[in-house]
């Protein structure tokens, strides 16, 4: 199903655009109805379309969702929230497995081909991405320091502390595959180095 003109016209993404590049975009654009537990896209995936949420909740895993390993970190029932878009900005894969939560859940799927042709008719558009990132960004980076806090607290805990081995094990799988063998500085200090 196609998105319609007005749908469009109350996203971010698509606001400022005139009315003829707006019919243009709802052309190449789908909406998806999602079953629950549906796959929205897989990690590793390449980055072939970004998505927004026009009703429902999704999650988001990190690895597959069935694998006992894998570690829920993003849900959203919020309209309008945009899901991926760094990926197709940075065309990098996909780092999540996202599934619908609910039946019924509904996506607008914007294909990545989209993106240039969007940021050439509103200059004001690549400011809002990079404000949209940056905000995920520093979700992110509280979600860090929680993890770190929690952690730190199982740590004094006896019950729990003889998890944490496995449960830290699995967190630095998890942040292997997220990289993709690349490291998290430019220059990595040596091996044994503190």
């Amino acid at each position: 199903m196609r998105p319609t003109v007005e749908e469009l016209g109350q996203i971010e993404w698509f606001r400022r655009l005139d009315p003829g590049h707006l019919a243009a975009v709802a052309r190449l654009c789908t909406v998806e109805t999602l079953g629950r537990e549906a796959v929205l896209y897989k990690s590793g995936h390449a980055p072939d379309a970004f998505f927004v949420l026009l009703q429902g909740r999704v999650g988001a895993w990190r690895g597959e969702p069935t694998d006992p390993e894998s570690m829920l970190y993003f849900v959203s029932d919020r309209r309008f929230e945009s899901l991926c878009l760094e990926n197709v900005v940075a065309d990098i894969p996909y780092y999540a497995t996202m599934r619908a939560l609910v039946d019924g859940t509904r996506v607008l799927r914007i294909p990545a081909s989209v993106l240039p042709g969007l940021l050439e008719a509103d200059r004001e558009l690549g400011i809002a991405i990079a404000r949209h990132i940056a905000e995920r960004l520093q979700t992110f980076t509280e979600q860090m320091a929680e993890l770190r806090s929690s952690l730190l607290r199982d740590s004094k805990n006896p019950d729990i502390r003889p998890q944490l081995a496995a449960r830290c094990n699995s967190l630095a799988n998890q942040l292997r595959q997220a990289l993709h063998g690349k490291s998290c500085t430019e220059n990595p200090a040596p091996a044994g180095t503190p």
